[in-house]
């Protein structure tokens, strides 16, 4: 599989993600690593209250379902071969 999406809190995390995430661990929050074709990426879910508006920008997300969907159909196709 090239894409793999998981939800890591800090007991799952690296030593590095850890340093790279406490201002998120340290509010129990989560950080969410994407990985696709070896690259990693990462977003969090650590959001103050009053920046959870419609005009926050969330487009990150429709791109990592495509993303995803374009990944399951490369492996697809590889399993099928």
């Amino acid at each position: 599989m090239s894409y793999k999406a998981e939800y890591i809190n800090h007991d799952q995390a690296t030593e590095e993600e850890q340093e790279d995430f406490a201002f998120v661990f340290e509010d129990w929050g989560k950080v969410l690593r994407i990985s696709n074709n070896g690259e990693v990426t990462y977003r969090h879910d650590r959001i103050e209250p009053e920046d959870r508006t419609f005009s926050r920008d969330y487009r990150w997300i429709l791109a990592e379902l495509e993303a995803a969907y374009r990944a399951g159909l490369r492996d697809a196709k590889e399993q099928s071969k």
